[in-house]
């Protein structure tokens, strides 16, 4: 529809606006494998983590990194699997369709999509970060539909997603009760200054950073021990990704990576 291209010409003027002049927030996209190793796919899962703030420079706008990732990785028709409490929000709803967003409850990755975007560790991860740490969520679902659908999974991880916007470390008790309760992210936050919930955030560098493809194979039944094989994979390769590039994305030689085993 028309309306949906113009929406998305507004957003992605809106997105480089606020983020690239008014906030000064350098992006970059960084390929950890040669281009061919993208381009000999149809179809991909980009799997991304952390998971922070859902309106961050990576998050709430994704289709202006799909975009930029589509010029190097074809990924000109990739859709994002979101949160569905969103479609139930009149406003969030058509940005959310305007966006190629697709509700997480519905079936994904269908065979007219060329590839989806995931955030895996969902509202969870989002409560679980702490300053100084990255903390992801471990979960075979995503693991099972590649599998399922013969996607490669592309592991990419954002250094500075708990950067632009730092955790809060306070009310994390009361956050992670409500998630229990409600399945539903609180987002708290520290922005420009160090100014809590600030719209500002924090000005530097916003790193993407897109490891190589993982094989998966393809089976209509995939057995546990395959998705399992595969998780550990994507584990390993977002460890990887973490000790080459989170220097240089500005993060101190102290900040690690954890990963949450709690939902497998």
């Amino acid at each position: 529809m028309r309306w949906r291209h113009i929406v998305n010409v507004w957003i992605i003027f809106a997105d480089w606006l606020w983020w690239d002049v008014l906030c000064g927030l350098r992006r970059r996209v960084l390929l950890a494998a040669p281009e061919a190793a993208f381009t000999r796919h149809e179809r991909l899962m980009l799997v991304l983590a952390p998971h922070h703030l859902i309106w961050t420079a990576g998050s709430l706008v994704p289709r202006t990194m799909l975009t930029r990732l589509g010029r190097t990785i074809r990924l000109d028709r990739a859709m994002v699997n979101a949160h569905s409490a969103l479609f139930h929000v009149p406003v969030l709803r058509e940005l959310c369709i305007a966006l190629n967003f697709r509700a997480a409850s519905r079936a994904v990755g269908a065979e007219s999509a060329s590839s989806i975007a995931v955030f895996p560790g969902g509202g969870l991860e989002m409560q679980l970060q702490r300053p100084g740490r990255d903390t992801l969520v471990l979960r075979r679902g995503f693991v099972s539909l590649a599998i399922e659908r013969g996607m490669p999974i592309v592991p990419v991880y954002l250094p500075n997603e708990t950067a632009v916007y730092a955790p809060l470390p306070h009310f994390a008790r009361l956050r992670e009760r409500v998630y229990g309760a409600s399945k539903a992210g609180v987002p708290l936050w520290t922005g420009w200054g160090g100014v809590p919930l600030s719209p500002l955030p924090s000005r530097g560098r916003y790193l993407c950073v897109i490891g190589a493809p993982i094989d998966v194979g393809r089976a209509r039944a995939p057995s546990a021990a395959d998705v399992d094989a595969a998780l550990a994979a994507w584990e390993e390769a977002m460890r990887l990704l973490h000790a080459k590039f989170a220097r240089s994305a500005g993060r101190d030689a102290g900040h690690a990576i954890a990963f949450d085993r709690s939902r497998l």
